[in-house]
């Protein structure tokens, strides 16, 4: 039998995975193409791609979540975390429905655009979600579910690719999104939000529901009139506008450090290559159902590392996670870069040692996902004060989506035109930068409450 606060961690963990499940809609839509790709691009496609359509194909999902995180950062403190997670269930729903009854190059793009946009409400609004519904000792690994089940999606979309055609994999995608419609509605807002908003009765049930407990509970309370004296400190001097956000030395702190670690991610090739990675491995052995086989197992890897960090982060810390994942992405992307330095520049033939290409690059997607990848949604969720947190949130996205654009968009590129090994060597140096940077400015905040953190930076 568990007693009433291990029953209030069920709850707070079956709200987060089931704000979660939104989230796991996303990863699914951002690699529905990866094992398609490779099938349109050939002559006899029903859906025939160039390289250069496909390119966009991949890149214009980027470009729409390009469009939604500044408007969603302004909204979600006017409409709420949970209705704007929420919204992308319908909105995901309707893409599908539109690839299945609509099948032309054009429709494809711009439902590619449409699903950008919706994905970035997901990350800028879920992030929000999950920080602020769980105590502060379950923080970190409630915001951790983010990454999870969007490597999750990744996984079950990759797992699904190899057994399904154009349509089946089309309906494999929908159908989650209908179960987290439902299921979501049943969770309680953001405290948080109900308290900023005044609502203190809601947010008194809210807490009540995500500590297994009555409203009118002692702990309850008091927990509630920290989140009321909290926000009554900060509308003293902060009304949640951009000036609030870089006015002053906490905020620009604050800020930067969640830019560093999300564009770590980034420019370590992450994103890229969990794009690219099924063509990566064709190209490196011509052999379609070896790499179709290696790309599932590595998507069921990185789902049980961000399984893994889930579990680990309250107890080893953020900035020791941070570091080995810098370091160790590092070491990987550095073997990696050697390696097509060898293929491409000199005349050695490396098709035997492509076993070193897919365990680097299997380490690179692990390592990085298992610290920067995972924590800068942790950092969203956690480093702001309630009253800029959801523009901070809007403006790392479309930061973070910016890059991503940009690199998804040259990859193929600068591929075609220098090589690989200048794309990885690229990488490399901008992860061993992002790693000694993180050394330097990144503080430990595990256990920490919101306003601690704001005192600590």
């Amino acid at each position: 039998m568990l007693s009433s606060k291990q029953s209030g961690v069920v709850k707070q963990f079956t709200a987060a995975f089931i704000g979660g499940l939104s989230i796991f809609c996303g990863g699914a839509a951002y690699t529905w193409i990866t094992p398609l790709l490779e099938r349109l691009e050939r002559p006899d496609s029903f859906l025939p791609l160039t390289a250069d359509t496909g390119g966009w194909v991949v890149t214009l999902i980027e470009v729409g979540n390009l469009v939604g995180p500044l408007p969603t950062g302004m909204l979600i403190d006017r409409f709420g975390r949970k209705t704007m997670v929420w919204i992308t269930g319908p909105a995901f729903l309707a893409t599908w429905a539109t690839l299945l009854t609509v099948k032309s190059v054009p429709v494809l793009l711009v439902v590619r655009f449409i699903q950008g946009i919706v994905m970035s409400i997901q990350f800028t609004a879920l992030p929000l979600y999950l920080a602020e519904i769980g105590t502060k000792d379950l923080r970190g690994a409630l915001t951790s579910i983010f990454q999870a089940m969007w490597y999750l999606g990744i996984f079950c979309e990759y797992l699904a690719g190899k057994f399904l055609d154009y349509d089946g994999l089309t309906w494999f995608s929908l159908v989650p999104n209908a179960v987290f419609m439902v299921a979501f509605l049943f969770c309680p807002e953001s405290p948080h939000y109900l308290a900023m908003k005044g609502r203190e009765e809601d947010a008194a049930k809210s807490l009540g529901w995500l500590r297994n407990a009555s409203a009118d509970d002692e702990d309850v309370r008091q927990e509630l009139k920290e989140i009321m004296a909290s926000i009554r400190e900060e509308s003293k001097s902060q009304k949640g506008s951009w000036k609030d956000l870089f006015g002053t030395r906490v905020g620009r702190k604050a800020f930067w450090i969640v830019q560093l670690v999300g564009m770590t991610t980034i420019m370590s090739g992450l994103w890229t290559i969990l794009v690219y990675c099924n063509q990566t491995f064709i190209r490196a052995n011509g052999d379609e159902d070896l790499s179709n086989n290696i790309t599932v197992a590595m998507g069921g890897l990185l789902f049980l590392v961000n399984i893994v960090e889930l579990f680990i982060v309250e107890q080893c810390g953020r900035r020791p996670l941070l570091l080995v994942s810098a370091f160790g992405g590092t070491v990987c992307l550095a073997i990696t870069s050697g390696y097509y330095i060898m293929d491409e520049v000199t005349e050695m033939n490396m098709v035997e040692y492509a076993w070193v290409l897919y365990a680097a690059i299997t380490g690179v997607t692990c390592f990085i996902s298992l610290g920067c990848g995972a924590l800068w949604p942790v950092f969203c969720g956690e480093y702001f004060p309630n009253s800029t947190r959801g523009l901070a949130s809007g403006i790392t996205i479309f930061n973070i989506t910016a890059l991503s654009c940009v690199s998804l968009k040259m990859y193929q590129v600068v591929e075609d035109h220098i090589g690989l090994y200048f794309i990885y060597s690229f990488f490399t140096a901008s992860s061993i930068v992002g790693t000694i940077l993180i050394y330097i400015l990144v503080p430990e905040t595990k256990g920490l409450s919101f306003d601690e953190i704001q005192k600590l930076l």
